[in-house]
């Protein structure tokens, strides 16, 4: 998990306007005051829903990669406002295109190419804009050293 968890920080690293890529561990959502990141942010958790035996020792394991992409509000969105203004505030989704263009089709040779299985928004009681991207990849592991 933590070698998917490397790459994945890693290739995020590459979207600049990223200001705090971390492990996701409640950050958003158990808090007093203001969330312990800095925003915009990328918060992961990597799960293996699937591993299947190749043999005694060898796995092939798929692994989802989840992504919260984080934002605070910066303005108005709605058709009256003024164009700087809902430029301004979706802003957010030049940044969620960034992430999608550099997770899409990675791969190392350790893990396959992500790919991209559903992106959704979370919806919430606060003004935090949260966007959740749901990768896969794969990779074979041994539990011999």
């Amino acid at each position: 998990m933590k070698d998917v968890f490397l790459k994945t920080v890693t290739r995020l690293k590459t979207v600049s306007a990223l200001k705090w890529i971390d492990a996701e561990d409640g950050q958003l959502d158990f808090f007093e005051g203001r969330p312990p990141v800095a925003f915009p942010c990328a918060l992961i958790d990597v799960e293996y829903p699937n591993c299947e035996d190749e043999s005694d020792t060898i796995q092939m394991v798929t692994a989802r990669v989840t992504v919260r992409l984080a934002f605070e509000p910066v303005g108005q969105t709605n058709g009256a406002a003024p164009t700087l203004v809902q430029t301004k505030a979706l802003s957010r989704y030049d940044t969620v295109n960034a992430c999608y263009t550099a997770l899409q089709g990675w791969g190392d040779g350790e893990v396959s190419g992500f790919s991209r299985k559903s992106q959704t928004t979370e919806k919430r009681d606060d003004n935090l804009k949260v966007i959740v991207q749901v990768w896969e990849t794969s990779f074979e592991e041994d539990s011999l050293p």
